[in-house]
């Protein structure tokens, strides 16, 4: 149910505070839940000032930002140019594996 909630008041701030506001500088916007992933177009300055705007009002979402004009990860993705082209990769998760196991004392009953 959390996600819900979650995707339904980043809906509302996201309308509000960055796409309303600084709809003519966004190139590329995408949203999955409360990550967000923004191709901005403008200077390194306008985007630092975009940031700190979105972050003044009192509400308990606090963006942070990356930038990099070659690579950034979003979720489990890797975008990235090379000679002039714009690619992808996944990334596999630094996550351990547990094997599902139902490793449970038998009952067997001698009769």
């Amino acid at each position: 149910m959390a996600p819900m909630y979650a995707n339904g008041y980043m809906n509302i701030f996201e309308q509000e505070n960055i796409l309303t506001p600084f709809q003519a500088n966004i190139a590329f916007y995408r949203r999955f839940i409360d990550d967000i992933i923004m191709i901005w177009n403008g200077t390194p300055d306008s985007t630092t000032q975009m940031l700190e705007t979105i972050n003044q009002p009192d509400t308990p979402v606090r963006l942070t930002m990356t930038m990099d004009p070659y690579t950034v990860d979003f979720l489990d993705i890797r975008l990235y140019k090379e000679n002039n082209h714009s690619l992808y990769s996944l990334q596999q998760a630094n996550r351990k594996k547990y094997p599902l196991s139902h490793n449970q004392p038998s009952s067997k009953t001698s009769h």
